[in-house]
């Protein structure tokens, strides 16, 4: 384990950690689960693979201790099983479901804080950003205070593997698949979460291949970062594994969301931020601290002539001598490359052409390698209007 983890490793057992707001003043609390499978191949063949939970409580399954720490402290909190809301639906669909969800918890002018473990973590992204099957729609009024992301695979699970007979949603989480491309640039080339304010939790208790302290077990912490959101102190990164049952090896033994007590790392930042303490700042190590992101970016890339269309190619390279993976939609992706102002080499069927690109550290992002103007962004500051892109002048 990483000596800088270690610091953060002990607490007394007795530890006890409150909202620092009163209680009358916080809004329930919902707690949104990850992909389910059934583990009975009859039950996946006849299209039933998304069992609802049984557990007492239902929520307990994938978040342990959770909402009944949450209630000892007098806090409302409500359980999103998506596979009782949206079973085996698309995640727009489920997106949909939980903006449904919400208005019936909190009425037309309430709000809720969410705490989202893996594919819950992209529902809620859905949702804001209104994503369907055809377009985007988002809600007027998000009726989110603040969200904390568990483990999600933002940029796609590197065990997400499309198979016949498995739900729609495992090709939708799987690395540089067209609903993380698209969700990732919905909004004028990137998603800002609508400006919620948010929390990332990344699991780095698994290795990456020959990387230690570099996933936890299903998801990339590049992937699990919220690099392409917000600032890096926003991500904090803790030495633990996705679930209990993540296969392979894997040194950590405690799961990202299973809460088993108060002095568990992510309660602990999850009740900080929520009740307004600034304790999380100092759990677990940020995007800018822990050493497979300190120096180290990578996301999907697309390719676009002066038009907007996307151009053909067979191959990327970098300069840095790495190859990218093909995506789907004639895109690449690469879970880990070096944050540094590089060349992309293109490979097409009248030889190689060569691009600019400046890889961003912290983690995972979306790049469009565009020619001509590109239009990035849009705001006002102040008395004038801030334009960003490429290629302006």
């Amino acid at each position: 384990m990483n000596e800088n983890f270690q610091r953060f490793s002990w607490f007394p057992a007795f530890a006890c950690f409150a909202f620092a707001q009163p209680l009358a003043a916080a809004p329930p609390v919902v707690l949104l689960n990850g992909f389910q499978l059934s583990d009975s191949i009859v039950d996946i063949i006849s299209g039933r693979s998304c069992p609802p939970s049984t557990s007492v409580p239902r929520s307990a399954s994938t978040f342990g201790r959770l909402e009944e720490l949450l209630r000892a402290q007098g806090l409302q909190v409500a359980f999103f099983d998506n596979c009782v809301e949206c079973p085996g639906r698309t995640i727009e669909e489920c997106g949909q479901s939980l903006n449904r969800f919400l208005r019936n918890l909190t009425g037309e002018e309430g709000e809720a804080d969410l705490v989202a473990h893996s594919m819950g973590g992209l529902i809620v992204r859905a949702y804001l950003a209104g994503k369907t099957l055809s377009g985007y729609a988002p809600p007027a009024k998000t009726r989110i205070r603040k969200v904390v992301f568990l483990g999600v695979p933002h940029f796609g699970s590197y065990t997400a593997v499309p198979l016949p007979l498995l739900p729609v949603q495992v090709s939708q989480l799987a690395e540089g698949s067209p609903f993380v491309w698209d969700l990732s640039t919905w909004n004028v080339g990137a998603d800002d979460l609508r400006g919620v304010d948010a929390l990332g939790i990344a699991g780095a208790g698994c290795p990456l291949g020959l990387i230690p302290e570099a996933g936890d077990g299903v998801v990339a912490v590049t992937s699990a970062s919220l690099a392409f959101a917000r600032e890096p102190e926003r991500t904090r990164v803790l030495p633990y594994r996705h679930s209990p049952s993540v296969l392979g090896p894997c040194p950590a033994r405690t799961a990202l969301a299973n809460i088993d007590s108060a002095s568990h790392l992510s309660y602990r930042a999850i009740v900080s931020f929520l009740g307004g303490s600034e304790e999380w700042r100092a759990i677990g190590l940020s995007a800018a601290e822990h050493p497979a992101l300190a120096a180290t970016g990578g996301g999907i890339v697309e390719w676009q002539d002066e038009m907007g269309n996307r151009v053909s190619s067979t191959r990327l390279l970098s300069g840095a001598g790495l190859n990218w993976a093909t995506a789907p939609q004639g895109r690449y992706q690469l879970n880990r490359h070096p944050a540094e102002t590089t060349d992309l080499w293109f490979e097409t069927a009248g030889g190689w052409t060569q691009n600019g690109a400046s890889i961003a550290p912290g983690g995972a992002r979306p790049y469009l390698i565009k020619w001509g103007p590109w239009l990035g962004s849009v705001r006002a500051e102040q008395d004038s209007l801030v334009i960003g892109g490429a290629n302006l002048a």
